[in-house]
């Protein structure tokens, strides 16, 4: 998911039923994940995302775990051994992060590259003009209405785009392939 508030719109927007919590517990979780039958847990609220990302930031990438149930009552020694014998998750051929290198040696790198140049390019050619002629063609007492209105079909646009990659992502499109979709 691309994070919290992605992660409970998706399921909304798929029919899901989303169960929320306002303080974590782990029994009340638990109960609930067996009278609503959860699949999939998104997130977990009540942590401070920003000292985590400040720490990753400064200190590397580092791994991490979330014991609950029997897990959680393990004295953190044991839970330190868990997530050190965890295998190594890779993002890259190697594991780490890619470098430009790594990154353009992947088979769909070029054409990635070239679907994101195109959309840029086709954006600015549609866009630029027609908020040129906006600015000068409408009466002035009309163009703030105006920029309202077509940012208002924009956001109309952007919502179907964003069901249209929802129901591709359903269909199991890799996200790769949903924007090699666009030139197609």
């Amino acid at each position: 998911m691309f994070g919290g508030e992605v992660g409970r719109h998706i399921p909304v927007a798929l029919g899901a039923t989303t169960v929320l919590m306002t303080r974590w517990d782990r029994d009340t979780a638990a109960e609930l994940i067996q009278r609503y039958r959860v699949t999939g847990i998104v997130g977990i609220s009540g942590i401070d995302t920003r000292s985590i990302t400040r720490h990753i930031r400064s200190a590397g990438s580092m791994r991490g775990g979330i014991f609950s149930g029997d897990a959680a009552a393990l004295s953190a020694e044991e839970q330190h051994e868990i997530v050190q014998a965890a295998p190594e998750i890779a993002d890259a051929p190697g594991g780490g992060l890619m470098n430009t290198a790594q990154f353009l040696a992947m088979p769909l790198a070029l054409p990635l590259m070239l679907s994101l140049l195109g959309i840029a390019v086709a954006g600015g050619m549609f866009v630029v003009p027609l908020y040129a002629f906006l600015t000068t063609f409408v009466d002035k007492s009309q163009t703030s209405r105006t920029i309202a209105a077509n940012n208002i079909v924009n956001s109309g646009a952007m919502v179907a785009g964003s069901v249209i990659a929802i129901g591709l992502s359903a269909l199991g499109v890799p996200m790769v392939q949903q924007l090699l979709l666009v030139f197609c």
